[in-house]
């Protein structure tokens, strides 16, 4: 009896992994310059335009961008219209409520220290997503990660400010809320605890995070997306901790870049 040819599709997988190691590695870095840019260039194009004629104009070159990546990539599209509806419901909470609710901010005029708050919890956000995206997939230890980026963004912050404390933006109520009050510090502590406790013992989050960390191979094979699931930790690790320094910011009335240095 004739055997059928073989099929060699080995290169096929050999170079889908070879992409999938690039955009490991490419695709946060681009996140960041893309990211770390969006609010200059907004605050320079709304001079010129009004919130809702810059976000149309930002929407429609980004739509470009996309449908040329789409067509030289040939991604699979969703197929079911829960997918779609996912996308919709996605697209209109960041570009219609999030962008276009900042840019309205910025034109009217929105205290500065909100502004000031939002953005460094942003900023924290996006360095706990590097230091887990280093940890996760290039698989090194998070405290050596934790540290690097510990000296990197301090060397920054020095550079940056000189090394010049400045005093916290906003009124003085507002910075009672936000820590020169006695009490606001262990305010904000107790109720994060509360609700950090309520999610851990009663979502779907919080019982994949307590079975990854008591056994993150167990927790694998029973269908957790364990690396998706600590990337998600490390970047509420890094938002809480600039909470945390925000908060220590106005207790003492001063932002010191050296402070947390040492």
């Amino acid at each position: 009896m004739a055997q059928a040819p073989q099929v060699h599709r080995e290169p096929r997988t050999t170079r889908t992994r070879s992409e999938r190691r690039w955009l490991t590695i490419g695709g946060p870095i681009v996140f960041l310059l893309l990211w770390s840019a969006g609010f200059p260039i907004a605050k320079t194009g709304l001079h010129y335009a009004s919130p809702l004629t810059f976000l149309s104009i930002c929407f429609a070159l980004s739509v470009g961008m996309l449908l040329t990546v789409c067509a030289i990539r040939r991604p699979q599209w969703p197929r079911d219209a829960r997918a779609w509806r996912h996308l919709v419901v996605v697209g209109f909470l960041v570009q219609v409520m999030y962008f276009g609710l900042s840019y309205l901010a910025m034109t009217a005029g929105i205290a500065t220290s909100v502004l000031v708050v939002i953005a460094g919890l942003v900023a924290a956000a996006i360095i706990g997503f590097v230091n887990g995206a280093v940890t996760v997939y290039l698989r090194l230890p998070s405290f050596v990660t934790t540290l690097g980026t510990l000296f990197l963004i301090n060397g920054i912050t020095l550079t940056v400010s000189r090394g010049t404390p400045v005093a916290t933006p906003g009124s003085p109520e507002f910075a009672s809320v936000m820590g020169a009050w006695g009490y606001s510090e262990i305010i904000s502590t107790v109720a994060i605890a509360f609700v950090m406790h309520t999610l851990l013992r009663h979502t779907r989050w919080g019982l994949h995070t307590q079975a990854a960390g008591a056994n993150a191979l167990g927790a694998s094979e029973a269908g957790i997306h364990v690396n998706r699931l600590r990337l998600g930790n490390f970047i509420l690790a890094a938002v809480l901790a600039g909470f945390t320094g925000i908060l220590e910011g106005f207790r003492i009335t001063s932002i010191d870049p050296q402070a947390g240095g040492n």
